[in-house]
């Protein structure tokens, strides 16, 4: 076969099992999405250095 043929070859049987296909997950809506990923960046990121910062006065106290 040329190349062209077997381009057209798989082209035409892509689009005969292109109709079978169904979208199984929706997207998420890109503001929501936004939102929940913002809120636990900033929840996790607040935790996180608070958590260092007492732990960092904590240490303070006891000299090495």
């Amino acid at each position: 076969m040329t190349p062209w043929l077997s381009l057209l070859y798989f082209t035409q049987h892509f689009q005969s099992f292109s109709g079978m296909l169904q979208v199984q997950n929706k997207a998420p809506g890109i503001l929501a999405n936004a939102g929940v990923w913002g809120t636990h960046m900033g929840v996790s990121s607040n935790v996180r250095y608070q958590l260092l910062n007492g732990l960092d006065m904590v240490r303070g106290y006891f000299p090495p």
